[in-house]
């Protein structure tokens, strides 16, 4: 509103220059001088505003600041600025029927303002009259249709009703006609980011597509963009704008980070290893793209996933994540002692780096347990595993491992058996924490009950080695050797590299030499 800021730097002026102190005595009037009754009314109204802008401003009088403007727009109701301070004086105040009162007035003598239209919706909005409000924003672009105010007013007055077509409607009618759309696409952003805060990618999307239409260089507008498009799931839009990102960041690990996800989820491996690796020397270097490097490449060849977690473990030395994927991936592999290696170095860690531990809670003692478990160190993967469920009392997983890990070793069955019963509560169908239960009824001589729940556990899991040779050893317990063998040759087929259960064969009489080889892990 140039016209106001123009008058409120004049009128001071005024004050000092065009009038006389309080305590001064009037010049002389001019002999023969009558003012004509415009004149006085102007001369009056510029009394009675210097008055109120000296009470306002010098003596902190609001009140009698308010009495001396409005008097003024009584004397002089022509002069436009005058008429808008006094309304913005009432709006202030809530003043609400002042404020359309001067402004009505006002609307009259300038029926062409923009800043009367603008200010009257302002009133009624603020009073809830959005029809009322609709109406003079209208006007506003109306009258002025190369001017942004009055497209972003009408704008977010749909925004506030939640009527987002309307809004972009009012908003691409702007962008159409104002030269300087600075305003309106400040307007979409905030309206953008305000739909993103609330979970609503689909309609940020909408409000921030117009501002990388208008403004393309903008890259935080570019990626807050395929954050949306990722997160409605339309991924091939999503690759376009971190694409675009990438020519101007072409070292950029988050980015690469992003399209290589992208090209992972998409089915494409070898675009997903291109910007991965190119992660894994970018700005910064990125832990993450080592590990989902190593991912990519496990299933080709696992000796060069081994190589990619070594590269990142000397390159992020300090860093404990790197070495439990590295024992995972060993345990992947069925290197155990190779990952409870890892597993130990990180133990030590975190046993005195309570931040450090958060890192790989909750699971760290579970999958040390298991791995301790597989080398036949069960006192220490018991000791484990009770320290997972300290943490995780109810998990299911942890149960069944501690069930599982006392059956094997023949005691606690009573315990073992309560917990596998809590954990069949909660799943039922779940074959391996069948096989649990197959195998604890096994170590209590219930056979028959141990055969039921094994061989159901292998409907619900397919051909697995475990459980395999679980009814293999039951079937013996019950005298039916040739059906133990039957059972034990299916599992070494599976797993030759079960020494326990090669040994088992060749006592029954199996010959070493027909055994399948044992493949290098």
């Amino acid at each position: 509103m140039r016209a106001i800021i123009q008058w409120l730097v004049v009128a001071p002026l005024l004050v000092f220059t065009g009038c006389q102190s309080f305590h001064s005595q009037p010049p002389p009037a001019a002999s023969g001088t009558v003012l004509s009754g415009a004149d006085h009314a102007l001369a009056e109204a510029l009394a009675h505003y210097s008055q109120a802008l000296i009470s306002e401003a010098t003596l902190g009088e609001a009140q009698s600041g308010v009495f001396h403007f409005r008097k003024a727009v009584a004397c002089d109701p022509s002069y436009l600025p005058l008429n808008l301070k006094v309304a913005m004086d009432c709006l202030a105040r809530k003043d609400y029927t002042g404020a359309v009162c001067v402004l009505e007035q006002a609307a009259k003598r300038h029926p062409d303002s923009v800043e009367v239209q603008l200010l009257a919706g302002t009133v009624f909005q603020a009073q809830g009259k959005t029809r009322e409000a609709f109406r003079f924003y209208r006007s506003a672009i109306r009258l002025a249709p190369d001017r942004p105010e009055g497209y972003v007013r009408l704008a977010t007055l749909h925004a506030v009703g939640m009527a987002t077509r309307e809004t972009l409607s009012v908003i691409d009618s702007g962008l159409a006609r104002v030269k300087n759309k600075t305003s309106l696409l400040e307007f979409c952003e905030t309206v953008g980011r305000i739909y993103l805060a609330a979970q609503d990618a689909r309609n940020a999307a909408l409000f921030l597509e117009r501002i990388r239409c208008h403004n393309p260089e903008r890259d935080e507008i570019r990626e807050v963009l395929g954050r949306c498009y990722i997160r409605l799931g339309r991924n091939r839009e999503a690759t376009a704008e971190y694409a675009a990102l990438l020519k101007n960041h072409p070292n950029s690990s988050p980015v690469l980070m992003v399209l290589g996800g992208l090209y992972e989820e998409a089915g494409d491996t070898n675009k997903a290893l291109e910007f991965f690796k190119r992660a894994t020397t970018g700005i910064p270097p990125e832990l993450q793209a080592f590990i989902r490097l190593a991912s990519l490449s496990f299933e080709k060849d696992d000796n060069a996933a081994g190589a990619i977690l070594d590269e990142a473990i000397s390159r992020f030395p300090d860093d404990i994540r790197v070495r439990v994927v590295r024992a995972l991936l060993s345990m992947r592999r069925e290197r155990y002692e190779e990952a409870t290696s890892h597993f130990e170095r990180v133990a030590h860690i975190i046993e005195r780096d309570e931040a450090a531990a958060r890192l790989v809670q909750p699971y760290f003692y579970l999958w040390y347990g298991g791995a301790c478990e597989r080398v036949g160190r069960l006192e220490d993967a018991e000791r484990l595993i009770k320290k997972y469920l300290v943490l995780n009392p109810d998990s299911a997983e942890g149960l069944n491992t501690l069930a599982f890990l006392w059956a094997e070793a023949g005691r606690n069955l009573d315990q073992a058996m309560d917990a596998i019963t809590r954990v069949l509560k909660k799943e039922p169908d779940n074959g391996a924490y069948l096989d649990t239960l197959g195998w604890i009824y096994y170590k209590q001589g219930n056979f028959a009950l141990a055969l039921e729940n094994l061989t159901l556990a292998l409907k619900k899991e397919g051909n697995d080695p475990t459980i395999l040779e679980h009814i293999g050893d039951t079937w013996l317990a019950l005298k039916r050797p040739d059906k133990a063998l039957r059972m034990w040759w299916k599992s070494i087929r599976l797993k030759p590299g079960n020494k326990g259960l090669r040994d088992k064969m060749i006592r029954a009489g199996v010959s070493a030499a027909a055994l399948p080889p044992i493949k290098e892990p």
